[in-house]
């Protein structure tokens, strides 16, 4: 199979909060990998480093990422400030779920 992508969190300097992400191989999209890796992240962010929020960004044209942040019940919150990507300076849209909402049963 071979390298399909990495996901991780880091924590946000100064809070008890985290930020989730992923980069997958593009030969390796639309299997459920990002789905899979977000729930996993998200999981463990919560419960094991026992965060209160975690918060994710995706390109505004990502419609596939976006999509993965919705189902796995992040909140979308707008557009940031551009930031430096591949791409040159582009806005990113924010994305958190507190553990609280986290922890209600729901449909993911």
């Amino acid at each position: 199979m071979g390298f399909c992508g990495w996901a991780g969190i880091d924590s946000i300097e100064g809070t008890d909060s985290g930020q989730l992400g992923w980069y997958l191989r593009s030969d390796r999209w639309g299997r459920g990998y990002a789905t899979e890796a977000t729930r996993l992240l998200l999981a463990f962010g919560f419960s094991a480093l026992d965060g209160a929020t975690m918060q994710a960004t995706a390109d505004p044209d990502n419609l596939a990422s976006l999509r993965v942040l919705e189902r796995s019940g992040l909140t979308n919150r707008g557009l940031t400030s551009p930031v430096q990507t591949w791409r040159g300076l582009r806005p990113r849209v924010l994305f958190t779920i507190e553990a609280e909402q986290w922890r209600r049963p729901q449909k993911r």
